[in-house]
């Protein structure tokens, strides 16, 4: 089965009748002018394709930053924290904030705990997602469609990282 972003050209062309697995079922032009195809399974259940993205680009931070998402069809994410550089004492704390159409952001995911040491990190948040140990956390929480990323910066020494992410 098919679980990427195909790009093959500006060509459009009719999806087919028949669904076999993996088969491409419907494609569009995305806002970069480049060609998404959708999969489908034997099923007929829709594959949407991963969406890779940069939350916070690589750079030396001494406090709290928040860095807006809008996540227009995916369930999940998983979050990859990238921190090379440490200050004496630093720590870091991820968070995610939801941001309601009405109201303020309200925090629906702190780390459980500080990050206290140069390294890579990893989150993942999607419903009905199971923890075989390979993520620093792991949460069944839905991703909203607009949310915060949080990150943090204890004991306001400086701390050089980067935040990209995956929806899935």
């Amino acid at each position: 089965m098919r679980h990427d972003v195909v790009i093959k050209g500006d060509a459009e062309t009719t999806a087919p009748t028949a669904v076999s697995d993996g088969e491409e079922v419907k494609q569009w032009l995305d806002q970069y002018g480049m060609e998404v195809i959708v999969y489908k399974d034997t099923s007929g259940a829709e594959l949407t394709p991963n969406v890779e993205f940069t939350i916070l680009a690589s750079a030396a931070r001494t406090t709290v930053t928040n860095a807006a998402q809008t996540n227009t069809r995916h369930n999940g994410v998983i979050i990859f924290v990238d921190w090379t550089v440490e200050a004496v004492a630093a720590t870091l704390t991820p968070t995610i904030l939801m941001n309601p159409v009405i109201g303020t952001a309200k925090a629906i995911w702190t780390a459980a705990t500080p990050l206290t040491a140069i390294g890579q990190y990893v989150y993942s948040f999607k419903p009905g997602i199971i923890d075989t140990g390979s993520y620093t956390e792991s949460l069944a929480l839905p991703i909203p469609l607009d949310w915060t990323f949080r990150m943090a910066v204890g004991d306001s020494s400086s701390a050089t990282y980067s935040v990209t992410a995956v929806y899935i």
